[in-house]
């Protein structure tokens, strides 16, 4: 079960990958401004990268940017309970490391998933259908 997903998980990375290399060959260079310097240990690709996905949606409203990054924050909530459930079935957490820090991420997930379900409801009663536009080079 976890293998299967795992293996979807890499050809979907591989994917994006590969969609936002052809992104940035197109693009000129980037937006000025947004290179992100002052994160330490951050490398420039790293940061145009960044950049670049940050440049390639466009917000329709608040709620729209709320709703990106409640979900944006539960994927990465989830990837890094996997990362966990790795480290202790490699033996690198013990079980009650694991268990203190899955019950915080929990809890943090959950307010995610609620904020996410909260915005979309209102985006529903307002008539917002998606909220983001995908941008074109």
């Amino acid at each position: 079960r976890w293998e299967a997903r795992v293996g979807s998980l890499r050809a979907a990375t591989v994917s994006s990958e590969e969609w936002l290399a052809g992104r940035e060959k197109r693009s000129a260079g980037g937006a000025p401004g947004k290179s992100g310097g002052d994160k330490k240990g951050e490398s420039s690709s790293a940061r145009d990268a960044t950049a670049s996905c940050d440049l390639a949606f466009v917000e329709d409203d608040g709620l729209s940017l709320q709703l990106l990054r409640a979900v944006s924050k539960d994927a990465a909530l989830e990837d890094a309970m996997d990362a966990l459930d790795e480290g202790l079935d490699k033996g690198a957490l013990t079980l009650p490391e694991w268990l203190k820090v899955t019950r915080q991420l929990s809890k943090e997930q959950f307010m995610a998933r609620a904020e996410t379900l909260v915005v979309r409801k209102t985006q529903m009663q307002r008539g917002v259908s998606g909220g983001l536009t995908f941008k074109n080079a």
